[in-house]
């Protein structure tokens, strides 16, 4: 007899594949389908975020409407691919799965073309929750406006320039002209390597990146005076 498939094992349920509970930071669970959302919906906000290592994925913590309180899977994020329709049928299909045929709920079929629409390059279910999420920030950046959106940013770029340089070994890479700037941010340091630097922003819970030996912030403009204070200090102390 064949040797049973990881999968297989897994699903058993032996102590070797199961996840001990004190792993787990929060309970993880929707909300029971009541006579609440049976009725209309029930919205809810996102007061925080909770990383938990027993999961990929980070955590949500959210308050419904009702003054309920739970925790949600995160949404990971959400692409979107825009292709001319007279090249579509040129673009090789490297992926294959039951969304990317016409009539993909029609499981009784004996034929599977992919469909001639742009469905053929949706495999696998469609991200609901990443959608959800990316009405949402769109949503939130046309109610703010993307002129204020692009004012801000560049209100927060203009900030770092001016003040990053006067951290004793700090040169900025971005170009500081004003017809040059953007929503990102580069700088170095003369002595210290970017690695530390980077390395030590990110454990004092500064979002940051490392590009072409640089290191990159870019502040949106959801962040404040405050915030960029809080970096220019923490960096300060970690130079």
């Amino acid at each position: 007899m064949g040797k049973r498939l990881k999968s297989q094992r897994r699903g058993g349920g032996r102590p070797k594949y199961r996840s001990p509970k004190k792993r787990y930071k929060v309970r993880l669970a929707y909300r029971g389908y009541d006579d609440i959302e049976q009725a209309g919906m029930l919205r809810a906000q996102v007061t925080g975020f909770v990383d938990d290592p027993a999961r990929e994925a980070l955590l949500m913590k959210v308050k419904y409407d009702n003054e309920e309180e739970g925790y949600l899977l995160a949404p990971e994020g959400i692409a979107v691919f825009y292709c001319r329709e007279g090249v579509r049928d040129q673009l090789k299909l490297v992926q294959q799965g039951w969304h990317m045929v016409d009539r993909y709920w029609d499981f009784d079929r004996d034929e599977w073309t992919p469909s001639s629409s742009a469905l053929r390059f949706e495999a696998g279910s469609p991200n609901s929750t990443g959608q959800a999420a990316l009405l949402a920030s769109v949503s939130l950046l046309l109610e703010t406006g993307m002129d204020a959106v692009a004012e801000h940013i560049l209100r927060n770029t203009g900030i770092l320039m001016n003040e990053l340089p006067a951290i004793p070994g700090i040169r900025l890479v971005s170009r500081t002209d004003e017809n040059r700037r953007s929503g990102i941010v580069s700088f170095v340091h003369e002595r210290v390597s970017q690695k530390a630097i980077y390395d030590g922003l990110r454990k004092t819970g500064i979002a940051c990146a490392l590009r072409e030996g640089a290191v990159r912030v870019s502040p949106h403009f959801y962040q404040d005076r405050r915030e960029l204070g809080l970096f220019l200090e923490r960096l300060a102390h970690i130079v």
